[in-house]
């Protein structure tokens, strides 16, 4: 006669062969038995300890090969509880390289999926990157939110990234990564912000300062206008201060970033001064508190209001719907008080170049930009030296294009008008 003991067991059997369900061992997939790949870490990692490094090898690349690049949340979360447990495992019973790689390999492609999924989120994707094993892994993930930014819309992600990128940065320099892992994060910093100031300008444009004189040495200038300007160029966010009596460029910043309401950079050389500058930004007053830091005088505080915004264009409506027909040609008008003309044309996706000449042909000015047809905003940069901004305004049948152009080396702005394509 069985025992209960024998019973069941029997009777589990009958099912599994009815059903033609295996039942998962410690070491198999436990997917199509409890759901995710390891049904109960304990057993699994009980089992590794008795087999032997082949074994435990082969499990490691098994896993990542079948769920590496897993989508499923579930199945991915499982997995790095499990091989966050068994690492110290495969080090305790001091398995070979290739053994230890694969546990490694297994959580860093883990790891990479989880960032990949779900929406960004700063303090996890942060803690995701310090816990991925080498340079190579963690420069992927930096690679992968990059071609990630031009389909974000939302400054909230966007701003998420930036925290994100910052905090990458400085990981990879305490982990001792090679320069170009930091330069990586730079440069994912960097494209966000640009993408920031084209959704959110508010930062750009033209501000009047005021500064504590008594900290600068004699032969020190001081300034008095700060510019902010995205350059539709390899400088990306360029941020001037500017002396606007002796129209004399005191600091420039290239490639600096935004963080939420603050604005940051800095200059890092061998054969000229080093600084580096901060400011925040109160949008509802429009003033701006902030700080230089440089090798060559005290600290210089500054503090100051906005007197042009690159926002400003964006407000209103466009009096009908608009596609890249309604700017690729020959806008006539004025910039500056010249009059002259506007020619657009468009030689790369999402790309427009521009060249204003005026009706003597003495002013001739090119320019390269952006064109969002939604709100009806032309946004235009010749260098790092001057911004024309452009929205299309009023009624269907007497819109303008109106806005301003500012001036990066100077610290003026004036006004500009063209009357749209007929």
């Amino acid at each position: 006669m069985m025992t209960m003991m024998e019973k069941v067991a029997v009777g589990v059997l009958a099912f599994a062969t009815l059903t033609n369900v295996s039942i998962a061992g410690p070491l198999d997939d436990g997917v199509a038995e409890c759901g995710v790949p390891v049904c109960n870490l304990t057993e699994s990692i009980d089992e590794l300890k008795k087999v032997d490094h082949n074994a435990r090898g082969s499990y490691a690349i098994m896993m990542m090969e079948k769920y590496g690049k897993s989508e499923d949340a579930k199945i991915l979360e499982n997995l790095y509880t499990a091989s966050t447990a068994m690492t110290p495992v495969y080090h305790e019973l001091g398995d070979t390289d290739w053994v230890l790689r694969s546990i490694y390999d297994l959580k860093d492609a883990v790891v990479l999926s989880l960032s990949k999924s779900g929406e960004a989120d700063a303090k996890k994707l942060s803690a995701l990157y310090a816990e991925l094993s080498d340079q190579n892994q963690r420069f992927g993930m930096l690679s992968f939110w990059g071609s990630k930014v031009d389909s974000i819309e939302t400054v909230g992600a966007l701003e998420e990234l930036v925290t994100f990128g910052t905090n990458a940065r400085e990981i990879s320099t305490e982990l001792g990564d090679d320069a170009w892992v930091g330069r990586a994060a730079g440069d994912l910093i960097s494209k966000i912000t640009v993408k920031l100031t084209a959704l959110d300008p508010a930062h750009e444009g033209l501000y009047n300062v005021t500064i504590d004189e008594s900290v600068l040495p004699e032969d020190f200038f001081g300034f008095d206008k700060v510019t902010v300007l995205e350059s539709s160029s390899d400088k990306n966010l360029v941020v001037t201060f500017i002396n606007s009596k002796y129209r004399r460029t005191v600091f420039s910043f290239t490639h600096a970033e935004i963080a939420g309401n603050t604005v940051r950079g800095k200059v890092l050389s061998n054969t000229h001064v080093a600084n580096t500058f901060e400011f925040t930004l109160d949008r509802t007053n429009r003033t701006i508190v902030g700080k230089i830091e440089t090798t060559a005088s005290e600290v210089i505080n500054f503090e100051g209001k906005q007197e042009v915004s690159t926002n400003e264009v964006f407000r209103g409506q466009t009096p009908y719907e608009l596609t890249e027909k309604d700017i690729l040609g020959t806008l006539k008008g004025e910039l500056a008080g010249v009059k002259g003309k506007l020619m657009i044309k468009t030689f790369k996706k999402n790309v427009y170049s521009a060249t204003f000449r005026s009706n003597n042909g003495i002013l001739l000015i090119h320019f390269q930009g952006k064109f969002f047809p939604k709100t009806g905003v032309l946004s235009l940069t010749n260098g790092e030296s001057l911004k024309l901004s452009l929205s299309l305004r009023g009624t269907e049948e007497e819109a303008m294009w109106t806005g301003f152009a500012f001036n990066t080396k100077n610290g003026t702005a004036t006004k500009a008008s063209f009357a749209p394509l007929k």
